[in-house]
Formats: C-alpha cells, sequence, structure tokens
C-alpha cells in the first residue's frame, strides 16, 4: 500500500533528519512547556528576520583576516606543487588531501557553500595502497618555503623537524614569507580491525595557519578507539577567526549513537544540529532486518535488474524493518534562535504502521494512520533562547487530486486516482492550523530579496552561479 511505503521509507527519514536531543524518556513537550504569546504574524517576522541576521553573520566569515590569507596560500599551492619532487613521493591530489581539502573549501566559500566545508571535515575512508598515510606524512615533513619568481613562483623544500610547515605571503601580492601553515600527525598506534589500516588512521591531527605568531585558523582532528581498534569518536573543529565549525560522531557499542553538527560565531548559534538514537546496529541485527540491493543490467533481457547483495558489498538501496534496527531517536535543528525539536519511537510506529493496512482513498483509515503518528512522534517549532513554543507539528491526510508537472502545470488525476496522503503542518497557540509548505512559502519577502541580492553580490564578486562556474 502507498501509505505504509510512504511511512516506512519517507516519514522516518523525515522526523529524524528535521526533528532535538533529548534522553530517550523525555517528552518534547511537558506540561511545564509554555507558548509564546505573540501573533502568529509577529513569530513569522521574528522567523524572517532570524533568517536575515544569519545571512548577515555568515557574510562576516568573509572578511576574516585568514580568509585573505587562505586564499592566498591556495593560489600558491595552484602556481607549483610543493611535494611534487621529494624523494619517492610523486604528488598528492590537494584538493583530497585530508586537511589540505579544507582549506580548498574555504578558499572557495560564501555563503551559499557553508556545506562544502562540512563536507571537508568530514574523513574520507581510507583507500588500499602500498603507502601508509604515516608513510606519507614522514616523507613530507620539512619546511616550504615560498620564493617568488619571474610572474610566479616556487615552493623551496628543507628536509627537518616533525612537521610539515610552510611559509609564505599573507597576502596574494605580498612579498615577506609573514604566514605559516602548520600540520601535525600523529598515527593511532593500537590494535587495528583489519592489517591495512596499520599506519593509515590517526589519533590526532591539527593544521594552523598564523600570521607572524598569532593563529587565525585552525583545523583539528581527535579520534577514540575502542579495544578492538574501532572508532567509537571522532570530533574535527574548523576555526577561523572567531567563526568556528565542528563535527563529532560517537558510536557506544552499536546501541546508541550521537552526531552534531554545529556553526558559531562567538557565543552566537548560526547554525546547529543534533541526532541522538538507540537501536541494535550490529551486523546480525541489521542481516536479520535490512535487505541490500544494487540494480545491474542483464545484457541478454536488456533490462535493469535488482539483484540481493551483502551489506558489505557496493549496493544501491535498502529495504526492510529499519526500525529494528534504530529503535528510537531525537534530533533538533537550530538556525539562529529558531529551533526545531523532536523525538520518535520508531520501533512503536513502524511495528504499527507494518502490520496495518491503510485505503488511501478513505480519509478516516489515513486519519488513523496520522493519528499514530502524532501519538509517537512529535515536532515543535521553538525560539531558543527562551525555549517559547511557536508552533507544534502535526500529521494529517491530506487529499491530493494532482501534480504540477516539469512545466509548472498541473495535471489532474483521473477520479479514481485521487487519494489520501499524510502530510505535515503546523499548530498554532490560538489554534490556527497551516502546512508546511504554505507556511514557509509566504511571507518572506525581504528575507528572500536579501538571499538574491547577495547571491547576485557573489555573482559579479566571484563569478559563483554563472556558465563559467
Amino acid at each position: 500500500m502507498k501509505i505504509k511505503n510512504l511511512f516506512i521509507y519517507a516519514f522516518l527519514a523525515f522526523t529524524f533528519v528535521f526533528t532535538a536531543c533529548n534522553d530517550k524518556d523525555d517528552e518534547t513537550t511537558t506540561t511545564d512547556d509554555v507558548w509564546t504569546k505573540n501573533s502568529v504574524s509577529a513569530n513569522k517576522a521574528k522567523i524572517e528576520d532570524e533568517g536575515i541576521a544569519m545571512l548577515d553573520e555568515m557574510k562576516a566569515m568573509e572578511n576574516e583576516e585568514a580568509m585573505e590569507t587562505n586564499a592566498a596560500f591556495v593560489g600558491f599551492l595552484g602556481q607549483d606543487d610543493p611535494f611534487g619532487d621529494i624523494g619517492d613521493f610523486k604528488s598528492v591530489n590537494l584538493r583530497k588531501d585530508n586537511v589540505l581539502r579544507v582549506n580548498m573549501a574555504l578558499a572557495d566559500f560564501n555563503g551559499s557553500k557553508v556545506k562544502n566545508v562540512f563536507e571537508a571535515l568530514s574523513l574520507k575512508s581510507v583507500e588500499a595502497d602500498s603507502n601508509t598515510v604515516q608513510f606519507f606524512y614522514d616523507e613530507l615533513v620539512g619546511v616550504y618555503t615560498w620564493t617568488p619568481y619571474g610572474n610566479g613562483g616556487h615552493w623551496d623544500y628543507v628536509e627537518t623537524g616533525d612537521e610539515i610547515k610552510f611559509l609564505f605571503p599573507s597576502t596574494e601580492d605580498g612579498e615577506t614569507n609573514d604566514a605559516s601553515y602548520t600540520v601535525k600527525f600523529v598515527a593511532y598506534d593500537g590494535p587495528y580491525l583489519d592489517p591495512m589500516f596499520e599506519d593509515n588512521l590517526p589519533s590526532e591531527v591539527s593544521a594552523e595557519l598564523a600570521i607572524g605568531t598569532t593563529v587565525h585558523m585552525g583545523y583539528y582532528l581527535d579520534l577514540t578507539y575502542n579495544s578492538d581498534g574501532y572508532p567509537t569518536k571522532i570530533e574535527t573543529n574548523l576555526m577561523v577567526g572567531d567563526f568556528n565549525m565542528a563535527v563529532m560522531a560517537e558510536n557506544a557499542n552499536n546501541t546508541a549513537f550521537d552526531v552534531s553538527y554545529s556553526f558559531t560565531h562567538g557565543s552566537t548559534i548560526l547554525l546547529k544540529m543534533e541526532l541522538g538514537a538507540d537501536g541494535d546496529w550490529t551486523e546480525g541485527n541489521i542481516e536479520d532486518h535490512i535487505t541490500f540491493y544494487k540494480e545491474e543490467y542483464n545484457n541478454e533481457t536488456w533490462e535493469w535488474v535488482e539483484v540481493e547483495v551483502d551489506m558489505y558489498d557496493e549496493w544501491d538501496y535498502a529495504e526492510g524493518e529499519v526500525w529494528k534496527v534504530v529503535t528510537d531517536g531525537n534530533t533538533s535543528f537550530q538556525a539562529m534562535n529558531i529551533k526545531v525539536t523532536g523525538q520518535i519511537d520508531a520501533e512503536e510506529l513502524g511495528d504499527y504502521m507494518d502490520n496495518n493496512d491503510f485505503d488511501e482513498q478513505s480519509e478516516a483509515e489515513v486519519q488513523a494512520a496520522a493519528d499514530k503518528i502524532n501519538e509517537y512522534a512529535a515536532l515543535t517549532l521553538r525560539f531558543a533562547d527562551t525555549d517559547e513554543i511557536v508552533a507544534m507539528g502535526e500529521a494529517y491526510p491530506k487529499y491530493k487530486e494532482g501534480y504540477y508537472n516539469y512545466n509548472d502545470v498541473w495535471v489532474e488525476y483521473a477520479e479514481e486516482d485521487k487519494y489520501y496522503d499524510i502530510d505535515m503542518r503546523f499548530v498554532f497557540a490560538d489554534g490556527s492550523k497551516i502546512d508546511l509548505e504554505t507556511y514557509f512559502e509566504t511571507g518572506f519577502n525581504d528575507l528572500e530579496d536579501q538571499i538574491e541580492a547577495y547571491i547576485k553580490e557573489l555573482e559579479e564578486t566571484y563569478g559563483f552561479g554563472s556558465d563559467e562556474d
């Protein structure tokens, strides 16, 4: 049935991404919760103001002194490969290097590419190689000094010390090497899950950009391992002047995990997301409840077919009882002073939806499914500073009579194909209700104007969004 599949594979994902990080037994709302006394329109205006304020904060990051110096550093790296002629080490893809790719992302930074920096903060998987990360680091240790030559320049290398250090001008047209970028790597030396990881896993990594003796930008990575050599906690942190981006992931014995992302300016939270979940994601339990598939092309039938594969093989998608692996969870998303919080009892709700069929053309039956979602899952929109509730999320049946095609033309279903779907809406203190799409679609004109103006500025300044980008 469409309703069941919709819930199982869409609503759980939606709730986990957009819904606050409380303990398992906490309620999202309690009798002590306070609703804001502002009107719906006044709260909407405050939300728009927060969006504009966040945009202004992001613009401010471009003015940090470290941004100009980092751009100069990346420019010098682009003119000459500093690692090209060192020993047996041929070269390195600077954009894929775990530390230097952060610099590359920041050099392209603008308010619409914050996600690129967060992606750069995420560890990439270790690929099998005849040489290890420790080997590469040992080969590259030394001091690299930028020397102008003609219209460009080159890096001069001296093998010395136990760290990688670059010396270069703090501006693109500078003549004095008054800036430095220093990389330190400490390898993990405990037990390994697989021999391929030996000397390939870090316990600590740091990279600091300094102008003179003052550090203006720093990248820090810390990993914690259990007695079997399995990473149980990973923390990455990027500091750019007064701005800070942090990513943390922690796994407790395959029964609980926490993930958090944050982007702050001083004490001001610009963006923050936290996710926590309980369950059992051991190999055996995943195999019992989840099936993995890969799409392969059959040359005889000239058709794409679905083939069941092992969870460790390359796969395209998975199906099964997700709620038996992740049994309950909670997550929060905050942008400036606006915070969305919620939680879900995935096991109870998943079992109910899986064991009941719903006639999608019956409003009453779809309403029953929505009622169960509201019983086992909760969503609130709040002001972070006062914790006052702006609105509560509510699942409800929405009649689907058609759709807009790719030309934005309304296409109505045949009468027998119309159906009820489960959608989400906000319920406000005065009892009024409005679906999420409509709420965010209107009333934010000033914010939209600010975003459009900022994008235009980026196009003119950086070429962002142009055909050449």
